[in-house]
């Protein structure tokens, strides 16, 4: 053969390779392309992912509806791929974290669990339960008011605490035996400090001693009082160990009549007056 068939003959199968891996590209690009569209018509429209009902509990005072709509809301703001999902979709909540969601006051905690062959979303929350009420500061009597109304407080100055301490609901001024109070004169805190909760918490639960009436004084002086019912006022000091606090107090209500007291002082460390 001369050269020049050859050369033609080398050209024509240049050409056909060319020509044959475009076939086999355009081929794997349709159908990659079919196995695409295929997968996101499964997933987007078919029912295989369609979560067929959302199960709620735990939620007595809470609307459940909001919540949802809550989380899923925070699920596309924490993971923006979540957009692209409706919320009746199982992978809308796949790899749901609760600890990186920050939870409405109200609620304590919550847990959420699917079941694939149910077609079941559930969600459970502990919502906080009112212990005590916490206020901005003392109540004043308006003279100009009968005793049995003469107790204002500014809106939204009082907030419901639970038994961890935790403020979370506006709670109405309150006076009386049942609901124990606190009145605080510094910000209001998300949650009541460790040592001023466990204070409070100590001097509740006396056995013998009824106290519902708290104040917290300036946070800088750590200086804290409480009200015995039908007795004096205790004054004490969070700077120093209060760990003989109970016995102390169990000893005096032995030795003096609480309600001939004014006052009983227990700020100084290993020492007690009162009058």
């Amino acid at each position: 053969l001369s050269q020049k068939m050859v050369e033609n003959i080398l050209s024509v199968r240049r050409n056909f390779r060319r020509r044959l891996f475009f076939v086999w590209a355009g081929l794997i690009f349709f159908i990659a392309y079919l196995i695409v569209v295929g997968a996101g018509y499964f997933v987007f429209y078919t029912r295989f992912f369609k979560i067929e009902k959302f199960e709620f509990s735990g939620f007595q005072k809470t609307d459940a509806v909001s919540i949802k709509h809550f989380l899923i809301l925070k699920q596309i703001k924490n993971s923006s791929w979540r957009r692209y999902l409706t919320s009746d979709n199982f992978l809308f909540w796949f790899g749901f974290k609760p600890d990186n969601i920050e939870l409405p006051s109200y609620l304590s905690s919550f847990k959420i669990s699917s079941d694939f062959l149910e077609r079941k979303v559930s969600i459970e929350a502990s919502e906080r339960q009112p212990f005590g009420i916490w206020c901005s500061s003392e109540p004043q009597a308006n003279s100009s008011q009968p005793p049995a109304s003469s107790l204002q407080l500014p809106v939204d100055s009082c907030f419901w605490f639970d038994e961890a301490g935790a403020l979370f609901a506006v709670a109405p001024s309150a006076e009386g035996l049942l609901i124990p109070l606190i009145f605080d004169n510094n910000i209001r805190p998300e949650r009541l400090s460790p040592e001023i909760f466990s204070i409070f918490w100590r001097l509740y639960n006396l056995e013998n001693i009824k106290i519902v009436k708290f104040f917290v004084k300036d946070e800088n002086l750590k200086e804290f009082e409480a009200e015995i019912v039908n007795g004096p006022k205790l004054y004490l000091s969070l700077k120093w160990d209060n760990s003989d606090l109970e016995a102390i107090l169990e000893k005096l209500s032995q030795e003096v009549k609480f309600q001939n007291l004014e006052y009983i002082d227990l700020r100084v460390p290993g020492r007690f007056y009162y009058k």
